[in-house]
């Protein structure tokens, strides 16, 4: 499934994009702000983007996961990639604020890390919950797949949705997170759904997931609260929208095959340039040009030196077989 590199591709970009535009949000001028909210915000897709790209491959029937694997393949390649990453990064605060490393140490246990790492904790419980998924995902009709996404729907999604927009329904019944949902939907759209949407439906489904945050986007930071969150109903529209259309448009992009390796090395390390220009350079995209052309502009530039780093760290042996 080519069109899959493809989404790998995009929600990397998309999550530099959201830090790019994140990490330095406090030095942002009055009259930028709806420029860096609405970029953010749009972007946001890219984590349940993940979430179900990781679903379409690990809940695949076809595909020999089985226990020993998850825990001694993938739980422990996101192990080796906190403590290779995570960890360095919860010590060097430690250090940069003079407190003490024990406190850095601290912060990597419960999990604490800079502003991307918080993702690496939640896929190992979807990894330890997947033998668990799998079982039902193989014994189950799609009929029962798609009552059990309607159900996480409505619990994950529409209920924590209401409760954001001001609509207080009582906690219980909620599930903890939409992440679970979002695995599911992965597998479900991969491999068998049936849906009468062309590439043209799709895109117009994409272009709505835009205007909805274009109008939601208030020009303020104070209201990203409200669209940031990943069970935002905005979140799993706009995720499952841009899943289908790329789904839809079956394109096959050789720059995306050839990147696939390197992804997940660009995910780890690309907020040590963000917080390298931010908060060490002081180069901000304000300094530069229009937050509509510097954000874009940091982004790109961001992603090819993290691209650069990532293909440095791949001729490390170990991080090549074990880690990135």
């Amino acid at each position: 499934m080519p069109y899959i590199n493809i989404l790998r591709l995009v929600a990397t970009i998309m999550i530099i994009l959201i830090h790019t535009c994140s990490v330095g949000e406090s030095n942002i001028p009055a009259d930028e702000e709806y420029a860096y909210g609405l970029l953010k915000h749009i972007g946001v897709f890219a984590v349940p983007l993940f979430a179900m790209i990781s679903g379409c491959f690990f809940l695949d029937p076809k595909r020999n996961v089985t226990i020993q694997t998850i825990l001694n393949k993938y739980c422990k390649r996101i192990l080796l990639g906190l403590l290779c990453f995570a960890l360095p990064m919860c010590l060097s605060e430690a250090f940069i604020t003079k407190e003490s490393l024990w406190i850095g140490l601290y912060n990597f246990v419960r999990g604490h890390s800079w502003i991307h790492m918080w993702y690496m904790y939640m896929l190992i419980c979807l990894y330890l919950l997947t033998p668990l998924i799998r079982t039902f995902i193989v014994n189950s009709s799609k009929r029962e797949i798609e009552y059990t996404l309607a159900v996480l729907f409505a619990l994950t999604i529409i209920i924590p949705s209401l409760r954001t927009y001001g609509i207080q329904l009582q906690n219980y019944l909620t599930l903890g997170t939409p992440f679970i949902f979002y695995y599911i939907l992965g597998y479900y759209l991969a491999h068998i759904e049936t849906l009468q949407l062309s590439h043209t439906h799709c895109g117009i489904m994409v272009l709505g997931y835009i205007l909805i945050i274009a109008t939601l986007e208030t020009g303020g930071f104070a209201f990203s609260q409200k669209i940031l969150q990943y069970h935002d109903i905005t979140r799993a529209f706009g995720a499952a929208s841009i899943f289908l259309l790329f789904k839809r448009m079956d394109l096959n992009w050789s720059i995306a095959n050839n990147l696939r390796v390197y992804c997940f090395a660009i995910y780890l390390v690309h907020t040590f340039f963000t917080n390298l220009a931010y908060k060490f350079l002081h180069i901000m995209p304000s300094n530069v040009a229009s937050p509509w052309i510097s954000l874009p502009l940091f982004t790109a530039i961001i992603f090819l030196a993290s691209l650069v780093m990532a293909y440095l760290l791949r001729q490390i042996r170990f991080l090549r077989e074990h880690v990135v």
